[in-house]
């Protein structure tokens, strides 16, 4: 009896254990799963609650789910059952096995000077060209990153349109600025080079020399010589293939507010205005070179786009959520779909007060319940919080987060 009843033993408790450790594999798999859903449920609510928390014109407070940890415990028990009196020559080994998890988690409070100077800080121009060349929509990016666009007028004043749904009229022309822009087939072109100082006919070796160590380079055209410093400009501006003055994307552009001129070409740079290229190359030409060809007539008119913060795109989204709240007739600009597909065009930014029967993200502020509709009736805005969500995690520091294993795995027998 000893012997098969203590082999049947060991090997109950051996099958308990495989059975537990086999086990892990799936619960570590699946909880993985859930917190990352955790993650994604709590950036939103948060979001949503700020924007809300904005179009009420309260405070804002910023914290962020930045650690969960998983604690995975198993545990194997195993009841015996003897025989025991005459005729009774066999025993039951009763194996009992359980595995539970018990996560917990870390909030980060975000409210360092970095951190707040970070997301009030206007968004780069090169990050915006990367999401315009990454096929984002144009009209998403143009709404959302830009506060106003300034056009040189024919009387030499500058002609602003600004982006703000407070400002009815401005933002009405503000729509039909954005709806030529995009209707144009615009590219966004970098120039990591500009012109600094007079053009010269000739220069020595030491000046070559002088001017390499202060950083500059040297560019040649018709005889003439250039220094060109380093910079970063970029531009909204016709494709080459499109740049007839007289055609297609141009003669679009000249249709913006203020612009009229016939033949000339029109680009938006993002940086604040200087002066013309075509005044500094006139000077210059006089003065120090005169061999270079004048191409007066290619200089383009150049606008001035001024880009968001991030934490004024949230200001701007409670804008269009009270404004819509306070006017029934008021409507958030459309933006076309990409794809074609019906329905060809779809909200910016769709918030609904009441009961959620089927929403994205649900929140409740000031004893209110406010959601995101799922699906089309949410329009844009679960992109809207994407984009929001990646601008926002540019300026969470490192050393703001807890240093602690993700998982914890523990096991008793």
């Amino acid at each position: 009896m000893g012997g098969p009843l203590s082999r049947g033993f060991v090997l109950a408790v051996l099958c308990s254990g495989m059975l537990v450790g086999c086990s892990f594999q799936g619960v570590i798999e699946q909880n993985v799963v859930d917190f990352n859903h955790a993650v994604a449920k709590s950036q939103n609510e948060l979001l949503l609650l700020n924007i809300l928390r904005a179009k009420d014109r309260q405070p804002r407070y910023f914290t962020a789910l930045t650690q969960i940890r998983g604690s995975l415990s198993s545990s194997v028990k195993m009841g015996l059952i003897l025989p025991f009196g005459p005729g009774t020559d066999s025993g039951f080994a009763l194996p009992e096995s359980s595995l539970s998890s018990s996560p917990s988690f870390d909030v980060a409070i975000l409210d360092s000077e970095k951190f707040m100077r970070g997301i009030m800080r206007p968004v780069e121009k090169g990050l915006f060209k990367y999401y315009w060349d990454e096929g984002w929509s144009q009209e998403l990016l143009l709404y959302l990153l830009v506060a106003k666009i300034r056009f040189p007028a024919v009387d030499g004043k500058l002609r602003e349109v600004v982006n703000s749904p407070t400002h009815h009229e401005k933002f009405d022309e503000f729509v039909d600025v954005v709806k030529k822009l995009t209707h144009a087939g615009l590219v966004a072109s970098l120039e990591t080079h500009q012109p600094f100082g007079p053009q010269f006919k000739e220069l020595d070796l030491a000046s070559i020399l002088a001017a390499k160590e202060k950083g500059l380079e040297i560019a040649s055209e018709n005889g003439c010589f250039q220094f060109m410093q380093s910079s970063s400009t970029v531009r909204l501006e016709c494709p080459e293939w499109d740049a007839d003055p007289e055609k297609g994307c141009s003669r679009m552009l000249r249709e913006l507010p203020g612009i009229s001129q016939k033949g000339t070409r029109v680009q938006l740079v993002f940086e604040e205005l200087v002066p013309s290229a075509k005044s500094r190359a006139t000077a210059t030409r006089e003065s120090m070179c005169d061999s270079r060809p004048a191409k007066d007539a290619e200089e383009p008119l150049t606008g001035e786009i001024i880009l968001r913060s991030p934490e004024a795109i949230m200001h701007y989204l409670g804008e269009i959520v009270r404004v819509e709240e306070e006017n029934d007739r008021w409507s958030p600009p459309e933006i076309r779909e990409a794809t074609g597909h019906a329905p060809s065009s779809l909200p910016l930014f769709v918030v609904k007060a009441g009961q959620a029967q089927a929403a994205d993200v649900a929140v409740e502020v000031n004893d209110r319940s406010y959601y995101i509709p799922s699906g089309t009736a949410g329009g844009r805005s679960m992109h809207c919080l994407w984009l929001l969500t990646e601008l926002f995690g540019l300026h969470k520091s490192f050393d703001e987060l807890p240093a602690t294993p993700a998982v914890i795995l523990s096991g008793s027998k």
